[in-house]
C-alpha cells in the first residue's frame, strides 16, 4: 500500500499517452494510473501534435475523468527552414518545435485549477515551460528523463553513413548537450529511468536530488487470455523514431533472410505507428506488416519471440519491460537492453551482430530452454518493474522533498 499522505501531481507530456502503444505512452500512462489508483489527484496536460495526432474522440471518457487528461493541439511539423535558422542561432531545433503559446495558456489554467504540489515534466522537451510553472505555481518541478536526449542523437550520428547528415546530427547532439546540461540546474528534482542515465546526468553536473524510477508495466489491469502463435517473432515500436526505423531495416537487410532459410516456418510480424513504405509484407519471406494496433500489450501476447534490433537510443525500452512481464523470449542488442539489469541467456538473449542474432534464433529451437527463459523473464519483471512498486518509490521521494 502506498503512503497515506496524498499528493496532487500534474504530468506534462509532449505527445499523447493514449493509445498506450509506444514506449513513451506506456511509461506515462502506467505511472499515472498507479498514482491515481493510490488515491492521488492526477492531471495530464498533453500536446496533441501534428506528428503524433490522436483523435480525442477515441479517448475513453473514464480515462479523462480519472486522470483529468487534457489535450492541446500543437503544430510540431519539421521545417527545413526553421531547422536551418536554429542551426545558425546555435539553438536546439529539437526543443523549439515543442514551444506553443496555446500549451502555455492551458498550463497556466491547469496550474490554477489543480494547484499541484509536483509538476512532473515527462521529458526534456517540456522544460521551456519552467518559467511559466515558476510564475503561476509553488510546485516542485521534477524532470522525468525518459532518455539522455543528446546521447540519442550522438548515437544516431555514429550510425549515419551520409557525411552531410552525419555532421548535422552531431551538431544537433552538441546543441542538445548544452541545453540538457543547463536544464539540470533549472528543475528541483531529477527522475531518470536507469542508474546508467543517472550517472550520465551526474557527470554532466547535476546537483539536484535524484531518484531512479524505471519504466514499468501495468500490474493493475488484467490481460485478456490470448493464444500465443508458437512459430512467431515480432517487432513493435514507433517507426517515426529514427533508431527504431534504422534498427528494423538493418535486421530485415542483414538477419531475416538467413533466419528464414534456417527456420522456414517462423513468421515475422511488424507492428507500430508510421511504418515507412519501404518496409513491406513479403509472404515468401514470412514477413507480415500489421501497422498500428489498438492494444499493443494484447497483440504482443499472441506472439512468442520479441526482436529489439536497436543500435542507438538512451533510457530504457518500455517494450522490453512489457515483454518481460508477459514472459516473452527477447532477442535484443546491448543498447536495446541498456538500463535493464538482465543477463544473457537468463532473462534475455543479447545479440549485437547479424551472426549473434542468428545464433539467438538457433537457441530458440530448444523448447526446454525457451520455457525456462520465459519463466525467468516474467519473474524478473514482477520483482523489479510493476507500476505499483515504481509509483510507491517515486511518491516516497516526492514526499521527502516537498
Amino acid at each position: 500500500r502506498l503512503r497515506s499522505s496524498l499528493m496532487r501531481i500534474l504530468q506534462l507530456c509532449n505527445k499523447m499517452p493514449y493509445p498506450a502503444m509506444d514506449g513513451y505512452a506506456l511509461a506515462v500512462m502506467n505511472l499515472a494510473k498507479a498514482f491515481s489508483t493510490a488515491g492521488n489527484t492526477v492531471g495530464l496536460l498533453c500536446m496533441n501534435t501534428t506528428r503524433h495526432y490522436v483523435d480525442e474522440k477515441r479517448i475513453p471518457a473514464a480515462l479523462n475523468e480519472k486522470l483529468k487528461l487534457q489535450a492541446v493541439k500543437v503544430d510540431n511539423r519539421i521545417s527545413a527552414g526553421d531547422a536551418f535558422v536554429k542551426l545558425l542561432q546555435n539553438r536546439s531545433y529539437n526543443v523549439s518545435r515543442f514551444i506553443s503559446k496555446d500549451f502555455d495558456l492551458a498550463l497556466q489554467k491547469a496550474l490554477k485549477d489543480l494547484d499541484p504540489g509536483i509538476v512532473q515534466l515527462e521529458g526534456l522537451y517540456l522544460t521551456p515551460y519552467i518559467d511559466t510553472i515558476r510564475k503561476y505555481s509553488k510546485a516542485k518541478i521534477a524532470l522525468r528523463a525518459h532518455n539522455v536526449e543528446h546521447l540519442i542523437w550522438y548515437r544516431n550520428s555514429e550510425q549515419e553513413k551520409n557525411f552531410a547528415k552525419k555532421v548535422y546530427l552531431k551538431l544537433l547532439a552538441r546543441q542538445l548537450l548544452k541545453y540538457e546540461k543547463n536544464m539540470l540546474g533549472q528543475v528541483d528534482l531529477l527522475v531518470p529511468v536507469s542508474p546508467i542515465d543517472a550517472g550520465v546526468f551526474n557527470d554532466l553536473g547535476n546537483k539536484k536530488p535524484v531518484h531512479v524510477c524505471p519504466v514499468s508495466y501495468d500490474d493493475l489491469g488484467k490481460d485478456e487470455p490470448i493464444t500465443c502463435e508458437p512459430d512467431s517473432a515480432f517487432f513493435i515500436g514507433s517507426l517515426d523514431w529514427i533508431p527504431n526505423a534504422e534498427g528494423l531495416q538493418w535486421f530485415l537487410a542483414n538477419v531475416w533472410d538467413k533466419v528464414h532459410r534456417e527456420f522456414p516456418r517462423l513468421k515475422f510480424y511488424i507492428a507500430g505507428r508510421n511504418i515507412p513504405s519501404s518496409i513491406k509484407s513479403d509472404e515468401k519471406k514470412n514477413i507480415f506488416v500489421i501497422g498500428e494496433v489498438e492494444n499493443g500489450r494484447n497483440w504482443m501476447q499472441g506472439k512468442r519471440i520479441m526482436v529489439v534490433p536497436l543500435f542507438a537510443g538512451s533510457g530504457m525500452r518500455v517494450k522490453i519491460v512489457e515483454g518481460l512481464s508477459q514472459g516473452k523470449v527477447i532477442i535484443s542488442t546491448g543498447i536495446g537492453a541498456e538500463g535493464i539489469p538482465v543477463e544473457h541467456k537468463k532473462e534475455v538473449l543479447i545479440a549485437d551482430s547479424a551472426e549473434e542474432f542468428i545464433e539467438a534464433f538457433r537457441f530458440c529451437r530448444e523448447e526446454e530452454k525457451m520455457q525456462e527463459m520465459e519463466k525467468q523473464a516474467k519473474r524478473f519483471a514482477e520483482q523489479h518493474y510493476s507500476a505499483t512498486a515504481t509509483a510507491r518509490g517515486l511518491l516516497d521521494f516526492y514526499q521527502k522533498h516537498t
